[in-house]
């Protein structure tokens, strides 16, 4: 019996010495891989000289979305490059490292979906390499990264800027604000009468989405608004959130001209008289039998030199009382800009 119990025993002993392996030898592909836990480390090696231990797999059953960290240290340098390939359960790859030999140990931060496995296969090309492996929650550190809405009078060269937070170890970010580019540009008036002293309308700036930007992010400068005509409002962006510039015009057109005499010295005949307007470039005058210039009662004439300073009409009716009135314009961008109506004046016609 006892000779019986020492055979059992050898037999045993070597059907142990045929059969036993590593965990990694189990673990060289997807199908056979370790289980690995959250906040779980394992002690594992891979071996390149053995088709059995040239990969190591683990298995990771996320139960979270989030940024996962897989932490792998070794026990001394490797021979050779250490690969990390990161897989889906259908077999296709999300991510990848490479630890050189110099390196002891690395990290492989990874995004995965709740409700999927995951694997992790370790290789190494050369000798045996032994290290510690863990998977935690990541830790992201964020840095600020900054960029200016850029404004221009052509759309095809505006962009829009943002402030987002870059995590420095992966891949994740988030926009913490969207600046959109200056678009618009609105003055108080577009149309402003002549003033000596120069005109200045106030700006109003908005962003591509309708939003108005703060005065503090930009200076306001005017060109040619000392004279009638064309003149140019430039934005020039100097805040913290915008670069770039935008341009309006508008325009300043003769103010409302001064007469200063309505005579009938003839029968049927009336003379107008006003101050020249050396800003002006001509000159529009109506007369009517009606005060409120009804159009059927009313007729205009066009002066165009502006050194005009009087108009007389003739062939009118005798004894009639007529109303006259005049504006200037001026000539822009080919069009007639005209000024406000003078006061009118009243005559009886001799």
């Amino acid at each position: 019996m006892k000779k019986i119990s020492s055979i059992l025993v050898a037999v045993l002993f070597v059907f142990v010495s045929l059969f036993s392996f590593s965990s990694n030898a189990l673990a060289n592909t997807m199908k056979t891989a370790i289980g690995i836990s959250l906040g779980q480390t394992v002690n594992e090696k891979v071996d390149s000289s053995s088709s059995q231990t040239k990969y190591l797999w683990l298995k990771f059953d996320c139960l979270s979305s989030n940024y996962y960290d897989f932490t792998v240290s070794g026990v001394e340098l490797p021979l050779s490059d250490v690969f990390l390939t990161v897989y889906d359960s259908e077999n296709n790859v999300i991510n990848s490292n490479v630890n050189t030999e110099n390196e002891y140990s690395f990290v492989s931060t990874t995004y995965l979906e709740a409700g999927k496995p995951y694997y992790f296969r370790l290789e190494c090309l050369k000798g045996t390499y032994s290290f510690s492996a863990s998977l935690n929650i990541h830790n992201h550190c964020y840095t600020n990264f900054f960029v200016k809405a850029v404004a221009d009078d052509d759309k095809e060269n505006r962009l829009n800027g943002f402030s987002k937070l870059l995590c420095k170890s992966c891949s994740n970010e988030y926009i913490v604000q969207n600046i959109y580019a200056p678009s618009t540009v609105k003055l108080s008036a577009t149309k402003i009468a002549f003033n000596p002293y120069g005109s200045y309308p106030s700006v109003t700036v908005y962003d591509s989405v309708g939003n108005l930007i703060s005065p503090s992010e930009y200076v306001v400068t005017y060109d040619d608004n000392f004279k009638t005509g064309k003149a140019w409002v430039y934005v020039n962006f100097v805040g913290n959130n915008y670069k770039g510039e935008l341009t309006s015009s508008f325009m300043i057109i003769p103010a409302k001209p001064t007469p200063t005499s309505l005579k009938s010295k003839k029968s049927k005949q009336i003379t107008y008289s006003w101050n020249k307007d050396s800003n002006a470039s001509g000159y529009q005058i109506q007369y009517s039998t009606s005060s409120s210039f009804s159009k059927k009662k009313t007729k205009s004439y066009i002066i165009s030199k502006n050194s005009t300073k009087s108009k007389t009409f003739s062939s009118l009716k005798k004894k009639k009382k007529y109303y006259v009135r005049m504006r200037c314009y001026k000539t822009i961008d080919g069009k007639r800009q005209f000024s406000s109506w003078s006061k009118k004046m009243s005559v009886k016609t001799k």
